[in-house]
């Protein structure tokens, strides 16, 4: 339920706790915040952003419920990543065709 400012702090403090150690973010989605979270952790200098394919996934607590806890999903992150700039070296188009795939697979 992390919303941008507390993610920032977060990522910052770990930062300078353990400044030799890589800091990475899994993303969720459960309040909508995965995308602006996304960016404000990589303002605040994560190295690296976790996704699911498809926003599939769950939680311990609420397994198998989608509308509680959601991953964020990988061809989001990829989308948001590309329109500010940052290179991910993912084709969307393709990823997309995969995530549609992975979808009718588990549904």
């Amino acid at each position: 339920m992390e919303d941008p400012v507390q993610v920032d702090d977060g990522v910052r403090r770990a930062r300078a706790r353990h400044p030799g150690i890589g800091v990475g973010v899994h993303l969720h989605n459960r309040n909508g915040f995965a995308p602006a979270n996304a960016l404000a952790e990589l303002a605040s200098g994560a190295d690296w952003l976790e996704s699911a394919t498809a926003g599939l996934g769950g939680d311990l607590w609420f397994p198998g419920d989608r509308t509680v806890l959601v991953n964020m999903a990988t061809e989001d992150l990829v989308h948001l990543l590309d329109s500010v700039g940052i290179a991910t070296g993912v084709d969307l188009t393709r990823l997309r065709t995969a995530m549609r795939l992975v979808t009718e697979t588990t549904s």
